[in-house]
């Protein structure tokens, strides 16, 4: 089959008015798909200039932000260094309560400590180690040592176990 010379290659001759109809159709077409296809490019652009915007604002909050702590760090280092330059703070007695030798800061420098009277120190009580004679439980005993001893003999359950019942379980063990 020969073709001819004002054939465009699409099976239609571009004489016959059908061919050129179907022809302006088609270029209408395709105009549309590239309007379609350029309008989609000229968002996608938009949305890269926007994060690109974006991007800059971030970086330049985040170099705010870095230089707001290293200025936090640097008033930070000053102040220590001040403070291990200043004397030590002077250290004032407080004559009506029970602790009146501990020392009160009236500096911002380290605290000197004063010796302590041992007399005027409340003391804790000391408990009475146990005596052999001792070692069953009774009603005497406080729950932290009827789980202390229950723990020793590995009596299960101890932990959850009122002062009744882990009394009830040593005197069974």
């Amino acid at each position: 089959m020969a073709r001819s010379k004002a054939s465009s290659g699409t099976g239609v001759e571009p004489d016959s008015g059908a061919g050129k109809k179907e022809l302006k159709a088609r270029v209408a077409a395709l105009e549309k798909t590239v309007a379609k296809l350029e309008s989609k490019l000229q968002k996608q652009r938009d949305k890269v200039v926007a994060a690109e915007k974006k991007a800059a604002r971030s970086a330049r909050e985040a170099a705010a932000e870095i230089e707001k702590y290293r200025a936090k760090a640097a008033k930070a280092r000053r102040r220590a260094r001040a403070a291990s330059e200043q004397p030590a703070a002077v250290d004032a007695v407080d004559p009506d309560t029970a602790f009146g030798d501990l020392p009160v800061r009236l500096g911002g420098g380290p605290v000197r400590v004063a010796s302590v009277d041992s007399e005027k120190v409340p003391q804790k009580p000391v408990l009475a180690p146990a005596v052999a004679g001792s070692s069953v439980p009774d009603e005497t005993w406080t729950v932290t040592r009827l789980r202390a001893e229950a723990r020793s003999r590995a009596v299960p359950g101890y932990s959850r176990k009122s002062k009744a019942q882990l009394l009830e379980a040593l005197a069974a063990s």
